[in-house]
């Protein structure tokens, strides 16, 4: 039963901002040339030896900015169920009771003969969720948590932050989007309730960040020399992060024709307005009332 319920979405502010490296592109790429045989695929069809350092060469390199965003929402809600509290008499002499100036007897179907009482409980849930959403991949992605540890600055101006960083990769979804879908990992409303009291989204955060991320294209000198092509690639590239200071050479490289674009304005990527958040019901036109908040959590 949800008569008379009372909702609200409480919003906060939208912001965007960048994590600067914490190592610039050449010593990143002296560690790189240390550590680059660990990254070259296909290493035993290149002779029983391997490849020597001499014959792997850096071709290029390439830095951008990835996005992801980085929701903190919380979802409260206030709802009356019915239950029953049992409780064991003191002895075997007793066989009623008088609580709260009702009698109440005995449950004889139960062996131990409880006292049963019949109530209502008045309860308050609180679900708090911080999401992570890769918008390169295009999934969630909680191990984006540990990028939080690092310092980021904001952007005030995006077109000035595209101009001084021009590979800038541009975020494919918006606010709203992210925001549902931690809105659906927040909601949490109980199966057991008899009425609901009110249901209340409140927005702590919502950012949009950029991490750099170096690339590094090489080739394999033999092959290119007689113009071999066959299973042994002739050049390969993977990633390096300067923030964490991690080699990347794990897992899928994506091209980068598939992945640099301008970045949106901010005015395009965050769109949440008073007609999209239609949200405590997925996929309901269940109107709120939204209160419009300052950021509570300082930068």
């Amino acid at each position: 039963m949800t008569d008379g319920i009372v909702k609200e979405v409480h919003l906060t502010e939208e912001r965007m901002y960048y994590i600067p490296a914490t190592v610039i592109l050449e010593v990143a790429k002296d560690r790189v040339e240390r550590d680059k045989l660990k990254c070259v695929p296909n290493k035993s069809l290149m002779g029983m030896r391997g490849p020597s350092i001499e014959e792997v060469v850096l071709e290029k390199t390439h830095v951008r900015y990835e996005p992801f965003w980085f929701v903190d929402v919380s979802f409260k809600t206030q709802f009356d169920r019915q239950t029953s509290y049992s409780f064991t008499p003191k002895d075997g002499e007793v066989v009623a009771a008088t609580i709260f100036e009702q009698r109440i007897g005995l449950n004889e179907a139960t062996e131990s003969k409880l006292f049963q009482i019949d109530a209502v409980e008045h309860c308050k849930r609180f679900n708090p969720v911080q999401f992570f959403y890769d918008d390169v991949l295009s999934q969630p992605n909680p191990a984006l948590k540990e990028y939080l540890s690092y310092k980021k600055v904001p952007i005030e101006n995006s077109e000035k932050f595209v101009k001084e960083n021009p590979n800038v990769v541009r975020p494919q979804r918006k606010s709203t989007y992210i925001l549902k879908l931690a809105f659906n990992e927040a909601h949490s409303l109980p199966d057991d309730a008899n009425i609901i009291h009110d249901e209340i989204l409140e927005l702590n955060l919502i950012d949009l960040i950029f991490r750099p991320v170096y690339r590094f294209t090489y080739f394999y000198k033999p092959i290119r020399k007689r113009l071999f092509s066959g299973r042994i690639p002739d050049s390969w590239e993977f990633d390096y992060d300067p923030v964490r200071e991690l080699n990347l050479c794990e897992g899928e490289t994506r091209p980068l024709s598939e992945i640099i674009k301008d970045v949106s304005s901010s005015d395009v990527v965050f769109d949440i307005a008073f007609e999209t958040l239609n949200l405590f019901v997925p996929g309901s036109m269940i109107a709120a009332r939204i209160i419009q908040e300052k950021r509570k959590k300082s930068d």
